[in-house]
């Protein structure tokens, strides 16, 4: 495929019309200092929980490679296993886990 041939399609960003900027149900500095509290409170545990999630995901790819079960029910366990650890290694700290991911992901 040629440069000619392609197109780049940038969707609107429709985030910003989803977040009321007041009255009831709005987003606060009070939540937000909340919502970053809770973050760091799971910081300290994020170590523990992506070693379950290795042993989750290694235990799916054990699944898959014998061939039982529902294979796609296995696949979709691999990839939201997958999907969070890239999400969640950037939130902590961890942009290795966040980068892999990325690339692995394509």
């Amino acid at each position: 495929m040629s440069n000619d041939e392609l197109e780049i399609i940038n969707p609107p960003n429709t985030l910003k019309s989803k977040v009321k900027k007041g009255g009831p149900g709005a987003i606060n500095s009070a939540m937000l200092e909340k919502a970053e509290q809770v973050l760091a409170n799971l910081a300290d545990s994020y170590l523990n929980l992506v070693q379950q999630d290795l042993k989750n995901i290694s235990a799916a790819f054990d699944e898959m490679k014998s061939g039982k079960g529902d294979q796609k029910k296995v696949l979709d366990t691999i990839f939201r296993i997958s999907h969070d650890m890239k999400g969640q290694g950037g939130s902590f700290g961890y942009n290795l886990v966040t980068s892999v991911g990325t690339n692995c992901a394509g």
